[in-house]
């Protein structure tokens, strides 16, 4: 691929050039940079903000408080097969972060889903394979049990549909189940590989039979925002082509040396032969140029024919359905069977209809829904020109932080918003110039998002205070920049830690909120519909140098950030003023035109002792795992749990919550309020009118169980339960603790010698 349009990073400013590289703007956010130490803090200084709340600069999305969710692993821990409904602990986990906005079915993983495998009784559901890595995946949380939870949070839903072997007749099919009406009778049509799809009605019909089995009353979705492909560019994805052009008009793709694959097995191993007659493989994007296959066994080319009966066990031959990409092999009787053990390959041309297919397909079906590309980039604006609509660009943005040290990778984090910022102007400036009239109108969804820790850092270090801190300021950045909504990656995954871990919540089925989460409840929560005009001095800057692989950039990185907002009634303003020094409190001077009467303030902030600080379901001080204890003291280690007399089971729910939010009434308050906000730090200053500020719920209970049985609750600090009664042998001590909205099970077994006098 050649000629991608992008820009080069250059010390203080961006240089555009005529040809630019790299070929899209998820590759720019990513960063290959590294970050020279700076530490981040200046001299503590007062900061004087003037808010007028009389000056309305616009609306901000409530889609911004979104997160990328998937679909594999029971929707990763968030359904209960069993039950066949939501888990209880992360559906209040969700209701509590204010998630506003889900990706379905997932990025990667999702690129190979065809939805209808995911529609229906769950017993009679296909699998689906994994755009991981090809395996076959379970499809026990498919559209509707997505949707059930979706809309039980009040919360809005995005589809990804499948470009990479999909096609339009397929999205449109999905448009008409998730948005359709039952009486429309328009015909979808019948698509390149053969497949009729019917009426929209039809599958609106299917919808409500299938929301009826799930006891939910019939009803349309009407989700507005669909994704065509995730990341197509890349070559990670399973996709018929990674060429923008392809990717926007469709075309013809040669695909050299590819393995076959299973209906749904796209694994390496699925191409290797098991011996046994009649066997049946498959490419992976049909149709097939007819005529343009050639397929080999082990290296050796094997040849195509029309029907396998006239043929003998030793001819080394095989039929194709060019239509489907059906491969059939002999048995030995009629055509020879490849050796067990054999890997089975294919070179073949393949030719896939484009975006603007899909846009008019998927359109016709609902003109109200918005369609958008998966190039972000400026090729795609210039290629689709002024002729061909699109309703959104996609930029996923990956932010890379070298540095191992917390401190460096703190401020490395907080450069992301300014980088990011620099390539959506970019693609304004690209729309401005090539898209006419359109411009104005194409929207920007930033629909993944994150920082990806070092290798070497600290295995927490992903899901610190860092994260929630970075997060706040690049939602602050997408509100200012008119983002129509962004989900940050991601709701759940197996694991909080490493490059890939969860943002939000950690795995089940211990379920604990993240730093993160909690950066999303202050804007969600806290932060009202309008922006308005605030202006603030003195704010001190730091300068940040990224060292690149041919020349530096430099950033000056504002260490304090405010936004402002208000109510419709003008009756309740929220202040979002974000301190990023790493070592020093701010001291901010507000004034606020127009506060007259009674108003009450409050504030909310997200902090904790430094930028390492993490949330820790590691909560049972005592006892220690694999120690001796006697009379209620650490002997020393041991190959078990051994407990002689008496002990204090100790536990520290606080460390579930090490990161989260703070509340402080202040009171009635006037036009002039000084505040001091802690390093590190996030703060919504609330102030309404003649009404209390909204509280914090805080729940903290400590369940006792021995042996199965309940013997203890425990409610008040510090939560402690004693065992101090007569017991011998072996026994099963479980935890249950419950602070907040996150719920944690503790099962440790003991072998007890304790005689009670």
């Amino acid at each position: 691929m050649s000629n991608w349009e992008s820009f080069t990073y250059s010390p203080k400013k961006i240089i555009k050039s005529k040809v630019l590289k790299p070929h899209s703007l998820l590759l720019i956010t990513l960063l290959i940079f590294s970050f020279s130490y700076i530490p981040f803090s200046a001299p503590r200084s007062k900061v004087v903000v003037s808010v007028n709340p009389s000056e309305k600069l616009g609306v901000f999305s409530r889609l911004l408080y979104g997160v990328n969710h998937r679909y594999h692993l029971n929707g990763v821990g968030c359904w209960d097969g069993r039950r066949n409904a939501p888990r209880d602990t992360v559906w209040m986990c969700a209701l509590e972060t204010g998630i506003t906005f889900f990706r379905f079915p997932g990025g990667t993983v999702g690129t190979t889903y065809h939805w209808t495998d995911g529609v229906g009784p769950p017993a009679r559901r296909e699998k689906s394979v994994s755009g991981f890595d090809g395996r076959p995946l379970n499809n026990t949380y498919g559209f509707d049990e997505h949707m059930y939870f979706v809309e039980s949070l009040n919360a809005s839903t995005s589809v990804v549909v499948n470009f990479g072997s999909g096609t339009p007749e397929e999205a449109a099919a999905w448009v008409a189940y998730a948005n359709g009406d039952p009486d429309d009778n328009r015909v979808i049509g019948r698509d390149i590989l053969g497949r009729d799809w019917m009426t929209v009605g039809y599958w609106a019909r299917l919808r409500e039979e299938n929301q009826q089995r799930m006891c939910v009353p019939p009803h349309p979705y009407n989700i507005i925002y669909w994704e065509l492909g995730n990341e197509i560019f890349g070559s990670w994805e399973f996709s018929w082509t990674h060429s923008v052009e392809k990717y926007a008009f469709g075309g013809v793709e040669t695909h050299l040396n590819e393995p076959v694959v299973k209906a749904r097995n796209w694994m390496e191993t699925s191409s290797i032969s098991d011996g046994t007659p009649n066997q049946i493989f498959y490419v992976r994007y049909p149709p097939i140029v007819e005529g343009s296959l050639k397929l080999s066994v082990d290296g050796r080319e094997w040849l195509p024919v029309e029907n396998l009966s006239p043929y003998g066990p030793e001819d080394k031959v095989f039929t194709i359905n060019w239509t489907t990409g059906e491969i059939r092999f002999g048995d030995n009787r009629n055509g020879a069977i490849p050796p067990n053990g054999s890997a089975i390959r294919v070179s073949y041309g393949c030719h896939h209809q484009g975006f603007v297919d899909f846009y008019q397909k998927m359109k016709m079906v609902d003109e109200n829904i918005k369609v958008g590309s998966c190039f972000g980039s400026v090729k795609f604006i210039r290629l689709m020109g002024e002729e061909h609509p699109y309703d959104f660009l996609v930029i996923h943005s990956y932010h890379k932080v070298h540095a191992s040290d917390p401190r460096k990778g703190y401020a490395e984090s907080l450069v992301a918003p300014l980088i990011l910022r620099e390539s959506i102007e970019t693609l304004r400036e690209a729309l401005e110039r090539f898209a006419g009239d359109r411009a104005d109108d194409v929207e920007i969804v930033v629909s993944e998002y994150n920082f990806n820790p070092q290798e070497g850092s600290s295995e927490h270090f992903g899901h610190s205070l860092t994260r929630a801190i970075y997060v706040g300021c690049m939602l602050k950045m997408f509100i200012e920049e008119n983002v129509s909504a962004a989900n940050l990656h991601c709701f759940t995954t197996p694991g909080i830690r490493g490059r890939w871990g969860s943002a939000i919540l950690s795995p089940v089925p211990n379920v604990m909120r993240l730093p993160a989460s909690y950066t999303l409840e202050l804007f969600s929560r806290y932060l009202e519909p309008i922006l308005i005009s605030v202006n603030a001095e003195n704010i001190p800057q730091v300068d940040v140098e990224y060292n690149g692989r041919d020349h530096s950039t430099s950033y000056s990185v504002s260490l304090f950030e405010v936004l402002g907002s208000r109510n419709e009634e003008g009756d309740i303003i929220s202040l979002l003023l974000i301190n990023k020094d790493i070592e020093n409190a701010m001291d901010c001077e507000l004034r606020i035109d127009g506060i007259e009467g009674e108003w009450m303030g409050a504030t909310y902030t997200l902090t904790a002792d430094n930028v390492s600080s993490f949330n820790s379901i590691e909560v049972l001080e005592k006892p220690r795992e694999q120690s001796l204890y006697l009379n209620n003291m650490r002997l020393l280690p041991f190959p078990v749990d051994f407990i002689i007399g008496s002990l204090d089971v100790e536990v520290d729910p606080t460390r579930m919550y090490a990161v989260s939010i703070e509340e402080e009434y202040l009171g009635e308050v006037g036009g002039l309020i000084q505040l001091s906000l802690p390093p590190h730090s996030i703060t919504v200053l609330r102030l309404s009118k003649e009404s209390a500020p909204q509280p914090l719920r805080r729940i903290c209970r400590v369940e006792f169980y021995w042996d199965g049985e309940l013997k203890y609750v425990d409610t008040e600090e510090s939560y402690m339960w004693s065992l101090d009664f007569t017991e011998f042998g072996i026994h099963t001590l479980k935890i249950l603790v419950i602070a907040n909205c996150s719920k944690i099970s503790i099962e440790r077994t003991l072998l007890i010698v304790n005689w009670k006098r």
